[in-house]
Formats: C-alpha cells, structure tokens, sequence
C-alpha cells in the first residue's frame, strides 16, 4: 500500500536523486549563511553616532526646506556598491536613520549616522537651520527600550511599515496639505501633517515611548527605468521591439529567404515581406482618454522621478509599562501615516510579517517572538534587506521639523540665539 502513495513515491525518488538536488540546497545554504555572517561582522565595526538636533523656533509655514537637507545628503550614493566588498567584506550602502521619539511626554529627533558622515549631517542642517542646535547624545534605546520586552514589566506593539501599491506611485506629500477653505484672496494655509502626531507624544505618560525610525539609503537612478515603465502604460506609448542579436536577426534573414524559394518555386511568384503595421495602427497616446484619477497619477509620478530618492525602510513601536499601556496610542500613530495615503496612488500600511499581533494557533508565542523581533529591529537598526523607493518630497512630507502652527508645548525648539563673542574680548 505504501509503495503505491504518492508521497511515499516522491519521497524515494528524491532519495535516490540526492546527488543532483543536494549540491544546490547546501550551495545556497552556505551562500546565506556566509552573507549574514560577513554582514554581522561588518556591522559590528561600523562606528555610529546619534545626534539630536534642536531646530530654532522660527521654522516658517512649510517642510520644504527639509527637501534640501535630503538632497545633501544624498551625497553618500554609491557607497559600498564593489562586488567583492559586498561579497567578501560584508559591506553594503551607507544609510541614515531618521528618528522621531516620544519619551515620557517629551519630544525627541534623532538622526542616527556613521561618525565619518557626522559633519556632512551637521553641514546639511545647519546650512537651512543656522539657529539650530545638534548634539551628540547617548543612544536612547538602551534605557528607553528594555532587551527583555515584552515583560512581566513592558509591553508593546511594533510593525514594519510597506507600501500599499507599486513604489513608482508617490505617497501624499507636504505640497497637499493646504486649507482649500481659504478664500481666492487669501494664501493657502499649510497643514503640517506631524501636528496630531506632536499632540500624541507631547501626552505621553511617563513610562510610555513612541519610536519612529525612518531609515534611509540612498540609490541612483536606475530605479526610474521601472518607474517610466508604469508611465508609458498608463498613457498607452508604444514601445518598441527588440531586434535580438546578431544570431537571431541572422536565423531570421535565413527564415525569411527560406520563405521566398519555396513561394517562388511553387507560385513562380516573388514573395513581398510587408512590415508589421500593428503599431502604426494603435493611439500614439491614451492621455486624452484618462479619466481625471488617472492623469493625476501619471503627473504625480512623474513629478516622483523629477526628484533624488533614497530606498527606506520604516519601523515603529509603541511601548510602555502595562500599569500605563494605552491601546488607543497605536490607533493615533497610525492615523498619522494614514494621512499620507490616497486610493488613486500610494500609502503606508502595515507589514503582516512583522505586525506583532498573531491569532489561530500558537497565537500567544508567535506574538511574543515578533514583539522580541521588533524590538531587536529597533534597538539594532540593520538595514541589510532591498527597502522601498521614496523621494525627497516624500521624506520631508514624513520626518520635518514642526512648522510655525504646531503648538504642542514638548515640541523641542531653541528658545535663544546664541551670538558670537565680541572681538574686542579679552583672552588673557
């Protein structure tokens, strides 16, 4: 009976044919595990820094100005991109970590770096914000975020943020929030869209943390080849077909001669090869047909590849001792990101795979394990994996210094300009 089951049959034959399939499975094992392994090692040497940065009170009325600190740097592209470092040395791009925190009621940005790239942080930041102040400061995770949590202490609630469709299509940007009430005569009012996310952290409870890491790494402009793909296929351009190699356009040239002996033999007619006229026949373009939704997506991802962009990866967790945990803290972070989705383009939701909510079987284990997972994400902020393409706009849209409007008293902000000493000082 058991020689005659499928499975057991299947089974055997992958027995007897180890010789072919085993080589492979232990290549590719060896292959991973060397990866990490050289990857770990490198991360290890890496010299961070993490500073925290002060910006002045007089921010003005839009995130625009943060475009210009991403744009600078972007300088960093290209690092770590030779084959045999990446493969033998374990090196990979450079990337930043750009940190929004809520610690007890009081209101923290980061950005996270390598110490060689401290002064070009520092330059880029105060080049827009010459009132700002930036410090170097100890890393907060390593008493805000317990290594043991979830705890008979703590407890949290964390994800890995994705997009909800193709990467060529933009999230909502800053340049849309602005107050359509406002009459003809009057300048559109600015909706900073990280005032709610203020008033959350600003009411934090002590022993209750929001963390917010946006990492970023910036890449070429390859990633745009795909991107103008979407483009073409929205307005219906045609594309043209590839001719092949030489081998082929040759086979082709044989084929088609092949063709006309065998017609004149049999006809004593000559054969007339007519081009393909498929194309000739079709709209050069769809745009006037587009409804309203779809011109809008086409200008805003064009408007996408106008700008630098850098590959992100978005974590955030919320944790607090369980005397305090409040559910509804989560619900208004995520309102936050909510706000940066539209259902004609882009959006933010969560990852399921790192979600740390589980249900069906093993559902209070496999909760606690992505709990663990997370908080080693947030405290370790490895970016090794293939992140999701975000531009400039986008990123100031997501992380900025709170504008003018946000009155949230915990929001940090130099309350005075430090001068220079006079000249005529004396030294001695």
């Amino acid at each position: 009976m058991e020689d005659t089951f499928p499975l057991w049959i299947l089974l055997r034959l992958l027995l007897q044919v180890w010789w072919i399939w085993m080589p492979p499975v232990l290549i590719i094992a060896f292959f991973k595990s060397w990866m990490y392994y050289i990857k770990r090692e490198n991360f290890n040497k890496l010299e961070w820094v993490l500073l925290e940065i002060y910006p002045p009170s007089n921010l003005g009325n839009s995130p625009k100005i943060a475009e210009a600190i991403f744009s600078g740097l972007w300088a960093v592209v290209g690092t770590g991109s030779v084959k045999f470092d990446k493969y033998w040395k374990g090196q990979y791009p450079d990337y930043y970590s750009l940190e929004l925190v809520g610690i007890d009621g009081v209101i923290h940005f980061f950005i996270r770096t390598q110490r060689k790239y401290r002064n070009v942080v520092e330059a880029n930041i105060y080049a827009q914000y010459s009132a700002a102040e930036i410090k170097e400061v100890p890393d907060y995770v390593d008493e805000a975020v317990p290594a043991e949590a979830p705890s008979a202490t703590w407890d949290l609630w964390g994800t890995v943020l994705r997009l909800s469709a193709d990467q060529s299509y933009p999230i909502r940007t800053y340049q849309s929030f602005v107050d359509i009430t406002s009459g003809a005569e009057e300048t559109p009012q600015f909706l900073d869209p990280l005032s709610s996310l203020m008033e959350v952290l600003n009411k934090l409870k002590p022993g209750e943390r929001v963390v917010i890491q946006i990492l970023i790494r910036p890449v070429g402009d390859t990633w745009k080849e795909e991107s103008q793909k979407v483009v073409d296929d929205l307005i219906g351009k045609p594309t043209a077909k590839k001719a092949g190699g030489v081998l082929v356009q040759e086979l082709a040239g044989w084929a088609n001669a092949s063709r006309a002996v065998a017609h004149h033999t049999l006809t004593g007619e000559q054969l007339e090869f007519k081009e393909d006229q498929k194309n000739s026949a079709e709209l050069p373009s769809k745009m006037l047909y587009l409804t309203p939704g779809q011109r809008d997506s086409v200008l805003a991802i064009e408007n996408k590849l106008s700008k630098k962009a850098y590959e992100t990866k978005i974590q955030f967790v919320y944790l607090a001792r369980k005397d305090v945990y409040a559910g509804p803290t989560v619900s208004s972070v995520m309102g936050v990101f909510n706000q940066f989705s539209t259902l004609n383009l882009n959006g933010l939701r969560p990852n399921k795979l790192y979600t740390t909510t589980s249900r069906y079987l093993f559902a209070v284990q496999r909760a606690i394990f992505k709990k663990r997972t997370m908080v080693k994400l947030l405290r370790g902020r490895a970016f090794w994996e293939k992140g999701y393409i975000l531009n400039i706009e986008e990123l100031a849209s997501l992380w900025h210094f709170p504008t003018s409007m946000v009155k949230a008293p915990a929001t940090p902000k130099v309350l005075s300009k430090k001068g220079e000493p006079p000249v005529s000082l004396p030294i001695e």
